[in-house]
């Protein structure tokens, strides 16, 4: 995992979700020392239909934030069509700095 840019960090992030939110039934939750928000947003037209998910991943040292991280999710696609349109991943950081957030989670990986 060399950025938050890399396949490897967005893979280790998967994990990481999936595995702190068990059928991913939650919006808020801790994993350990961070806290996970999760907000989605959809629609559906007959053209397209779209799903986004914002992920807000705050890690707390004390009173302080140490980091903050927003990873945003698109999933689009046609109704009724064959297969997705488009799909994406990409975050930045809110609060320090992507060194720090690829060493948090190159520990956890």
């Amino acid at each position: 995992m060399r950025n938050l840019r890399s396949k490897s960090f967005f893979a280790t992030w998967r994990a990481l979700y999936n595995e702190s939110n068990p059928g991913l039934k939650h919006d808020r939750w801790r994993c350990g020392d961070l806290d996970w928000e999760r907000e989605s947003h959809a629609f559906s037209g007959p053209a397209y239909a779209f799903r986004c998910e914002a992920h807000t991943l705050t890690l707390r040292k004390g009173t302080r934030i140490a980091w903050s991280l927003l990873v945003v999710v698109e999933h689009w696609w046609r109704p009724g069509g064959p297969g997705d349109v488009r799909e994406s991943e990409w975050c930045r950081p809110l609060v320090g700095s992507g060194k720090q957030i690829v060493a948090w989670f190159r520990e956890r990986s």
